[in-house]
């Protein structure tokens, strides 16, 4: 299993936005990016590649110009941005926009960033849009006692799943692994601990796993605090591959 402390990365900005790259493999890349309040991003549209952003923290507007409309975004929405598709991300809220942006295939670390160019205003009298994106699902119980809210991404080979771990007295989890599939952890917030082979580490805000198949983990809430976190499952997890 690996950590990273990813408030301890170096940063980039990229206009408006506060860029800092977490993961990057042949496949994809992840990058954790906050917008200030009151900011935008600059208009995007990738040419070679897809989009899928995590929110994970505060609220905003995504603009898109070949759909000719805008949605309302906050923490636990993902969007799905296609290649060739023009689009803006506003923060309308006094807090930072916070979000995960996962890029298939990743850019080449010297390519410059595309550039789009389109009005805000063209999608506001529009009452209703089809826009490039997947409403929250319903919140289910999972196998490791958490909370989830998920979202299949079958065209990527790939979930995103957001967990809550509650506190639930005289019920007991265990360890498991899976034999294909690796795991990426984001904490959105709280603090806990996963438990491997090696033992307990402790997790805050702002902490990234990566769990490799084979690697025996359960992560679990501490004594005060329901902790939250979004996990990338690539392949897509399925039940068959739950193992203890």
């Amino acid at each position: 299993m690996q950590k990273t402390k990813v408030f301890h990365l170096s940063t980039n900005m990229l206009g408006q936005e506060r860029c800092r790259e977490i993961e990057r493999n042949p496949h994809w890349s992840v990058s954790y990016i906050t917008l200030a309040p009151e900011q935008s991003s600059h208009p995007k549209q990738r040419t070679k590649s897809d989009l899928v952003y995590i929110l994970v923290g505060g609220v905003g507007t995504m603009v898109f110009a070949s759909h000719r409309g805008k949605i309302s975004v906050g923490a636990g929405n993902v969007i799905s941005i296609p290649r060739m598709s023009p689009h803006q991300i506003f923060n309308e809220g006094i807090l930072s926009l916070q979000y995960l942006a996962v890029e298939f295939p990743p850019r080449e670390e010297n390519q410059p960033e595309e550039i789009g160019s389109f009005d805000r205003q063209f999608g506001s009298s529009l009452d209703s849009v089809a826009s490039p994106t997947q409403l929250p699902p319903r919140i289910t119980d999972c196998f490791d006692g958490s909370r989830i809210v998920y979202y299949d991404f079958e065209f990527f080979n790939l979930d995103v799943t957001f967990a809550r771990y509650v506190l639930v007295p005289n019920q007991k989890y265990y360890p498991h692994y899976h034999r294909e599939t690796t795991e990426w952890v984001y904490v959105v917030e709280g603090g806990g601990a996963v438990q491997v082979d090696q033992g307990d580490t402790p997790f805050f805000q702002g902490d990234w796993f990566r769990i490799d198949p084979g690697e025996k983990h359960m992560f679990r809430s501490n004594d005060f605090q329901e902790p939250v976190l979004v996990r990338i499952s690539t392949p897509k997890l399925n039940s068959q591959d739950v193992h203890y």
